[in-house]
């Protein structure tokens, strides 16, 4: 059976935020339809150490993913952010998306030099 998408809910106030659930799938629901983005300012900041399983899993990811800078001048990083607007596509997928572009005409044209 396939979830019927509800539209968000955003919150105005803190005091909107149920106390208690009575289980974790309630608790998953009100989220999946809720969003603190117009109150976030109004929250309490907490503090907390993942551990086990989980720590293990987000250490493995981030050993997979390098971070790089790669430095555009206000120019070049201006029309990159306007091409991403028209598409409505974020602008460092985009320049990703590019990069693996690059990465695939590179090597096809390789493989037709060595063949």
């Amino acid at each position: 059976m396939t979830k019927k998408r509800q539209r968000m809910i955003y919150l105005k106030s803190v005091d909107e935020i149920p106390d208690t659930f009575v289980s974790r799938e309630e608790e998953a629901e009100f989220w999946d339809t809720h969003s603190v983005a117009d109150i976030w300012d109004q929250l309490e900041e907490v503090e907390f150490k993942v551990g086990g399983e989980l720590k293990a899993k987000g250490e493995a990811r981030r050993r997979e993913r390098e971070q790089n800078l790669i430095r555009l001048d206000a120019k070049q990083a201006e029309a990159v952010k306007k091409i991403a607007r028209r598409k409505k596509k974020d602008y460092q997928l985009l320049i990703k998306h590019w990069i693996d572009e690059g990465i695939e005409r590179e090597r096809a044209e390789r493989k037709r030099k060595v063949s």
